[in-house]
């Protein structure tokens, strides 16, 4: 749990720390369509939904946000389930974020981020993500390193997710997606 020092703030009667604040303009669920790509398989593109959550009770002993993200292929005019996957963003105490991610393959990343800009007068902000760890189950390209750069502005946010395997040994873009907020949310 976070204390005092870590420049805590007050927003609608919960207790924030300072890094977490921006992350809470992402609450709500948001869709849209994304290409993919890799050295290694054939492009495609995608539908892509995302969903951060708080649980107000949990929120106040440590500013969790959770997320949801499942991805649906374009295979003829239909969208197939092809991947999902859950987690957490979570504040450390050096003032970054960690970003907790369990895919349904059998993959777990553990990466660390910070803003690149971040500009809260117009609720806009890049935040760049890199793993610190990552397990792959039996049988799974083995992912070395993972990227992901995501740019909120205008009640748009693009995700862009790149990563290294034991087949692509360089840095190389996966995923691209552009996504709307719902307006189910209100």
């Amino acid at each position: 749990m976070l204390g005092a020092a870590s420049g805590m703030i007050k927003m609608n009667g919960i207790m924030l720390t300072e890094v977490i604040k921006p992350l809470t303009w992402l609450i709500g669920s948001w869709s849209g369509e994304g290409k993919g790509e890799y050295p290694t398989m054939e492009p495609f593109e995608f539908n892509d939904q995302l969903k951060f959550s708080i649980r107000s009770d949990a929120f106040e002993l440590e500013n969790l946000i959770h997320f949801e993200q499942v991805a649906r292929v374009k295979e003829g005019n239909e969208f197939i389930f092809k991947h999902w996957e859950a987690g957490f963003l979570r504040p450390t105490e050096q003032g970054k974020i960690e970003l907790q991610v369990t895919h349904n393959t059998g993959r777990i990343e553990i990466l660390e981020g910070k803003f690149v800009e971040l500009d809260s007068a117009k609720n806009r902000f890049t935040l760049r993500f890199r793993s610190t760890l990552l397990h792959n189950s039996q049988g799974l390209v083995k992912a070395r390193t993972s990227e992901r750069i995501w740019t909120f502005e205008n009640d748009r946010l693009r995700y862009l997710q790149s990563m290294c395997t034991e087949d692509v040994e360089e840095m190389t873009v996966h995923l691209d997606s552009i996504l709307e907020r719902s307006r189910k949310n209100g």
